[in-house]
């Protein structure tokens, strides 16, 4: 055995997940009503709310990408589909007749296309309708991934957001050796239907991947926006993710409820549901389109799992209640903007009993004994 090996157990980095840390309070000067959440998706393209909808394909086509685009934040339409259904997605939403909160230059709806450097040719198809492309590799620091995206990158016109990535050293690697980088999409593992990490032990839990990119970019005097992904259930998760340095934040299962995601909605012992897989599920893989997500090796391994989560109603009251929540965290916080909450945030390290404490813990009603 390598003499190295009880060192680096000893050295191990401490990876950090949401249920880990609260943020703490701070002196407020402001009304929950008056916090801006404006944000960066990419170095040019702005939101009005940090949220982007996951390129699953229970989660976005071009429905949710409008409903999206209504309120503000911005859809990421899925490829596991032809490259033909792909570029009917994006032109219905481009097409549509909404007054969105986030347009284009000529007013009409933003919307992003998730791609992999290793399908050039769907990568041109879409560019020549999307805003953006959100590059959809579950592990991009890969050198065949990044000689892709390198020698695709010349040919696309829309801004490019590489990833998923976790580490420092992934952020130093794919800056140096892409032509640009105009976002990095942050965590790997910890999607609600990814079960990446429990089968190989290997993953960047988001909030540790966030940090991690959030502070490599500062070494690097790089300011480039960082986007959140994977296992954001609440605001408090997403209100998280943005004080350890991200811009805006991806929803998967938060939006796979509602009535713009893709599929029927079922009933369930008298509940009403909608499926949620992941990408990487076994029913996902039978459609074959997004197979290259993961690697040749894993091909025959389902990285992801098939649910139900409950039919929620439409995405502007789904939206419209997370940011309510983020506006909340922010004033708890003292905090006016997602640039303001980078600079005044303070972590708390919660204990196990902690944990405990911060949920629901009232003791049980008990019917007093009678006789």
């Amino acid at each position: 055995m390598p003499q190295s090996s009880l060192t680096k157990l000893k050295g191990a980095a401490n990876v950090y997940t949401f249920r880990d840390f609260i943020l703490l309070p701070g002196r407020s000067e402001l009304e929950p009503r008056e916090i801006d959440l404006a944000t960066r998706l990419t170095e040019k393209i702005k939101l009005s709310i940090p949220v982007v909808s996951s390129p699953m394909d229970t989660v976005t086509e071009w429905k949710m990408a409008v409903a999206l685009a209504r309120v503000g934040g911005v859809g990421v339409v899925h490829r596991n589909m032809t490259i033909e259904d792909q570029v009917s997605n994006l032109r219905k939403v481009k097409n549509a007749r909404i007054e969105p909160k986030s347009a284009d230059e000529a007013g009409k709806p933003l919307v992003g296309a998730s791609v992999s450097p290793l399908d050039p040719k769907r990568c041109r198809a879409v560019d020549s309708v999307a805003d953006f492309l959100v590059c959809d590799v579950a592990h991009f620091h890969n050198s065949n991934v990044i000689k892709a995206a390198a020698k695709v990158l010349p040919d696309l016109s829309g801004d490019f957001i590489v990833g998923n990535v976790g580490t420092k050293a992934a952020v130093r690697d794919i800056v140096r050796e892409l032509p640009r980088v105009d976002g990095f999409r942050a965590g790997i593992g910890s999607g609600s239907v990814c079960v990446t990490s429990e089968l190989t032990r290997v993953g960047a839990p988001t909030l540790y991947a966030v940090a991690e990119v959030a502070t490599a970019l500062s070494m690097l005097k790089l300011d480039i926006p960082v986007m959140g992904d994977g296992g954001i259930r609440s605001p408090g998760d997403a209100s998280l993710a943005l004080a350890a340095g991200a811009s805006s934040v991806m929803l998967g299962a938060l939006l796979a409820g509602c009535d713009e995601s893709p599929g029927p909605v079922v009933t369930i012992q008298g509940r009403r549901m909608k499926v949620h897989r992941g990408m990487a599920s076994a029913a996902a893989r039978k459609v074959r389109f997004a197979l290259d997500r993961y690697s040749v090796p894993s091909k025959g391994l389902d990285e992801g799992v098939e649910a139900y989560v409950p039919a929620n109603g439409g995405v502007e009251q789904t939206i419209t209640t997370f940011c309510d929540g983020l506006r909340a965290a922010f004033g708890y916080g003292g905090a006016k903007s997602i640039r303001d909450l980078w600079n005044v945030a303070s972590f708390g390290l919660v204990s196990p009993h902690g944990s405990v404490e911060l949920g629901a813990h009232s003791p049980s009603l008990r019917r007093p004994m009678v006789g």
